[in-house]
């Protein structure tokens, strides 16, 4: 279009496809890629296109009021650009628990995205920690795919809507237990093969 982007990276360039392994769910890659390797081909594809990458995240916006006027965009409350159109694309940001057995093995047994990563999981027995609409979601994707899903809720009841409440409820084989945190991320020294739990109420392991 003859345009002049420019896209601020933020705090995570490429997004959550960066923490991932295999991506087999997106179209034009018949032998699936690497999350990665992925993001780096669209990041070029953009580039190639004419669009300005810049390492930062934006601390402020300015809107203009007046039709023909400029936006002001503050990159790291110093740099400043002008804009006509601003597109407002955060994404999303995986919540983890900040184990660090989780951390090792990210992308071996662990993830963050059901859809990206629900494929290698397929008739296998997988654990979803979390009790909003996200990790029922999740679970009852998961549900389709995989043997059996157990449900980890930190407390008593649940934070997700009254429909997806009942959703994972009335699921065969998803299993719920309530008052359960997660302590570790147990595995082989390649991929994970456990979880060490603790009932909040008993304080058992």
């Amino acid at each position: 279009a003859n345009l002049r982007p420019i896209m601020v990276e933020g705090l995570q360039p490429g997004g959550q496809l960066t923490t991932t392994t295999d991506v087999e769910n997106f179209p034009g890659y018949p032998n699936g890629i690497m999350g990665p390797e992925m993001m780096e081909d669209l990041k070029k594809q953009a580039e190639r296109f004419g669009t300005k990458i810049i390492r930062g995240f934006v601390t402020k916006v300015e809107f203009c009021k007046k039709r023909g006027d400029y936006h002001k965009i503050i990159v790291d409350d110093k740099d400043e650009y002008q804009s006509k159109t601003i597109i407002i694309s955060t994404g999303a940001s995986a919540k983890y628990l900040g184990l660090e057995s989780e951390k090792k093995f990210m992308g071996f047994g662990v993830s963050a995205c059901a859809v990206c990563d629900g494929f290698f999981y397929k008739n296998q027995e997988v654990v979803i920690v979390g009790g909003g609409d996200s990790a029922c979601e999740e679970a009852h994707y998961l549900s389709k795919l995989c043997s059996k899903v157990t449900l980890l809720v930190r407390k008593d009841e649940f934070r997700a809507s009254k429909i997806m409440q009942e959703r994972v409820k009335k699921t065969e084989n998803i299993e719920i237990l309530f008052n359960t945190s997660t302590m570790e991320v147990k595995g082989d020294g390649q991929v994970v093969t456990s979880i060490l739990t603790k009932n909040n109420i008993t304080k058992e392991l």
